[in-house]
């Protein structure tokens, strides 16, 4: 069972770890910002909760009951559709797109993954 205090304690270690890797987003875990271009991202407190831990398990294939623990402190069966929610916006705000080097793919009944790819695979040919 999830206590208060454990959770204080995992937000505790959520602000003192580093905020993941990606070259074209600078994030400051301390003011909770994302920023792209010079230009800060809005986004809501879940919203970056759920990025960072995109961000720190670039290649790694989360689960959906993983993400739920992680990011709403939540376990057991959970058949919403916020997570779902939350990855379309954070997928379009922060643009986690492979024009931009990025693909934020989701696994069919499992979950997530965030992979970086390179961004000449992803130009198409001249036809």
């Amino acid at each position: 069972m999830v206590t208060t205090v454990s959770i204080r304690l995992a937000l505790r270690k959520l602000a003192e770890v580093t905020c993941g890797t990606a070259p074209s987003l600078i994030r400051d875990c301390e003011s909770r910002t994302i920023t792209r271009d010079g230009a800060v991202i809005e986004l809501t407190a879940k919203d970056f909760d759920l990025a960072v831990l995109f961000l720190r398990n670039v290649g790694r294939l989360l689960s959906r009951a993983h993400i739920h623990e992680a990011v709403w402190g939540r376990t057991g069966a959970i058949t919403s559709r916020t997570l779902d929610s939350h990855v379309y916006r954070i997928r379009n705000r922060l643009g986690l797109l492979r024009t931009h080097g990025w693909h934020l793919t989701s696994v069919y009944k499992h979950g997530y993954r965030l992979e970086q790819v390179e961004r000449d695979a992803c130009v198409r040919p001249a036809a």
